[in-house]
């Protein structure tokens, strides 16, 4: 039997019942909410976390994850700072301001960290840190743990793309070495062909007292040799010359572009010489992208200016490239850049943009070198000194540099590596003499990287530590090896290549 409806119980109850019911449905309607918005933002963020691989920049995967996170968190701003393997120091990827505290003890214990309103990502790359993404929101801010997750995948995933960056910029940077190497042959046989033409023009026109053709002919003849001075093979070769003398033939190299360009450029060289122990031709070609750079950023510049001077500083030679304030690099120019920043590495020196609104520089600092720049070019090498090309796989580049150095001055190539991946990617597609292998690179342990390099034909040799010893029957190298032992296993790597 029903209950009377105008029982004031009954209407207590029923009151009840139905804001308890409509209370649950609140609360249920509330969580479904947040839990579809915390699903949202795990996928936008595993989204995030497969575009950032095709990214050609740190400074473009700093940008992306700038404007995405603060659109998936509206409240909160991101930072990006990646580990410089040649300081050891973290640096933000978009601009030059000073690194927080929390970001340096998150690499160093390579752990989540938070401090005060923003928390902080490792970001690792084959087991190895390479930096960190930071978040900032309101006071008491903090992911959900599932959104931690995410962003902490994240962070590695954008470390994995920052070093796709440098394998795909090294494999860009051997193949335009590669086309230099094929356009200076050509350059020095058609140099041959025209050397004897010109020399009768000159001549002819000495004789019939025709000063303007014989003037145009001698400064075709001086720009020809400047062409083949910079492709020459002994270019490659590290060995002391003067800085200065290198700026002043690029600049007269460029002169007449500049002229076509309009551009007023003034060349200040500090007096003496510059004495810097490096390869002629591959620091050329470096300077050479910088000027290029400075030009391409000229073009819409009203002061449409370039200023390059030389200085010596703390035992460094100095080489500063200025051009018009506030003028940006335009996009062409990043790859060059990216190509002198890596060469100059490879010769111990750095190179610095700064970009402020009263100046606009590269900064080129190269070590002085200890020797005597020599009063004569350095000949060919003796022909029972073959050349070597060889493949250098380390996983800490640096390492490498005292190896790279004493092979440029024996007139060997060195092309590094930080992985197996690489070492073998880059020997199935290019030539190479021996490749020599570290036993701590983290992709593949040494057995499978030596039958892989068997297979491929190529002799191996391992690269030891001075703590290391080699197995027997296996040649072997350390690091920073002595003359005679590097003589040694050059001389049995040229028997066997």
């Amino acid at each position: 039997m029903a209950l009377p409806l105008d029982s004031s119980l009954n209407l207590a109850t029923l009151t009840t019942a139905l804001v308890s019911i409509a209370l649950a449905s609140l609360v249920w309607w509330r969580r479904v909410a947040r839990l579809t918005l915390l699903r949202e933002r795990i996928a936008r963020i595993h989204a995030l976390s497969e575009e950032i691989l095709s990214l050609a920049s740190a400074e473009q995967a700093a940008d992306l994850l700038q404007s995405s996170l603060a659109d998936i968190f509206p409240s909160c701003s991101t930072g990006l700072f990646l580990l410089d393997s040649s300081s050891g120091e973290l640096q933000r990827a978009s601009d030059s301001k000073s690194v927080p505290p929390g970001a340096a003890e998150c690499l160093r214990s390579g752990k989540f960290h938070a401090a005060g309103d923003t928390i902080y990502f490792p970001a690792v790359a084959q087991q190895k840190a390479a930096g960190v993404l930071s978040l900032s929101g309101p006071q008491d801010w903090r992911p959900q743990a599932d959104e931690a997750a995410a962003l902490h995948h994240l962070a590695n995933q954008t470390a994995i793309a920052i070093h796709l960056m440098g394998q795909r910029h090294l494999r860009e940077q051997l193949a335009r070495s590669e086309q230099l190497g094929a356009t200076g042959v050509l350059v020095s046989t058609v140099a041959t062909q025209l050397r004897t033409p010109l020399s009768r023009i000159i001549s002819a026109a000495a004789r019939e007292g025709l000063e303007p053709l014989a003037a145009e002919a001698s400064a075709a003849m001086e720009l020809l040799d400047r062409i083949v001075a910079i492709s020459r093979p002994e270019q490659v070769r590290t060995q002391p010359f003067d800085l200065n003398q290198a700026i002043a033939q690029l600049a007269e190299f460029r002169a007449r572009a500049w002229r076509l360009r309009a551009l007023s450029v003034s060349l200040e060289l500090v007096p003496g010489t510059l004495p810097v122990l490096a390869a002629r031709g591959q620091l050329e070609q470096a300077v050479l992208s910088l000027l290029v750079a400075a030009e391409q950023s000229q073009e819409e510049s009203p002061t449409r200016s370039i200023r390059i001077e030389t200085s010596e500083r703390n035992g460094n030679a100095v080489l500063a490239i200025s051009f018009g304030a506030g003028s940006p690099i335009v996009n062409d120019a990043s790859s060059g850049i990216a190509a002198a920043r890596s060469l100059l590495e490879t010769h111990a020196g750095t190179l610095e943009f700064h970009s402020a609104p009263q100046s606009t520089y590269f900064e080129v600092t190269l070590p002085l070198a200890t020797s005597k720049v020599p009063d004569l070019p350095a000949g060919d090498p003796p022909e029972s000194a073959r050349s070597l090309t060889l493949l250098l796989a380390h996983p800490d580049l640096t390492a490498l540099r005292p190896l790279i150095s004493a092979l440029g001055e024996r007139g060997h190539r060195a092309i590094p590596a930080d992985s197996a991946g690489l070492a073998l990617d880059l020997a199935s597609r290019m030539r190479f003499d021996a490749l020599l292998a570290s036993r701590s690179l983290a992709d593949l342990d040494w057995p499978g990287l030596a039958a892989a390099g068997q297979k491929t034909g190529l002799p191996i040799a391992l690269l030891c530590a001075h703590s290391e010893l080699a197995p027997s029957g296996i040649p072997s190298l350390q690091l920073t090896p002595d003359e005679v032992e590097l003589d040694r296993l050059l001389a049995q790597l040229a028997e066997t290549a």
